[in-house]
């Protein structure tokens, strides 16, 4: 369970809501009211096991501000250029590897490094829930 978050901001709900109108992706409710005041937050403790029983750690949420380095509008981006198109990435891991939500709401890993999806749990709440 997240005891605090660090170094995040407000983000207008309107800005959630324009990128769900631009890429047609409802997030959950639990999301959208913890972006609201954590934008590009990191948060403690920020890891979770997964479905294989491996550890991995949430770096930050992804920024719903362009100008930020690690947003999510370029990642979602990059993410279709390579044709995945069933995956939102929502926050980002120490090396680069992205948590994304898929059109059930179930949450996974793209790990580049590895070439693998990695199944972590079945939504924002559980994830929330869960880290350690």
């Amino acid at each position: 369970m997240i005891e605090k978050w660090l170094y995040g901001n407000r983000v207008e709900l309107a800005l959630i809501r324009k990128f769900e109108k631009e890429y047609s992706f409802t997030f959950p409710q639990e999301f959208v009211c913890v972006v609201m005041g954590n934008n590009y937050g990191r948060p403690v403790p920020n890891s979770i096991d997964s479905a294989m029983g491996k550890e991995q750690s949430i770096k930050a949420l992804l920024s719903f501000i362009r100008a930020d380095v690690e947003n999510i509008w370029d990642f979602t981006e990059i993410l279709l250029n390579y044709g995945i198109r069933d995956r939102i990435p929502f926050a980002i891991d120490d090396f680069g590897n992205l948590f994304c939500f898929d059109t059930n709401m179930n949450i996974s890993l793209l790990d580049f490094d590895e070439n693998v999806e990695v199944s972590i749990c079945q939504s924002f709440e559980q994830l929330i829930k869960n880290l350690k």
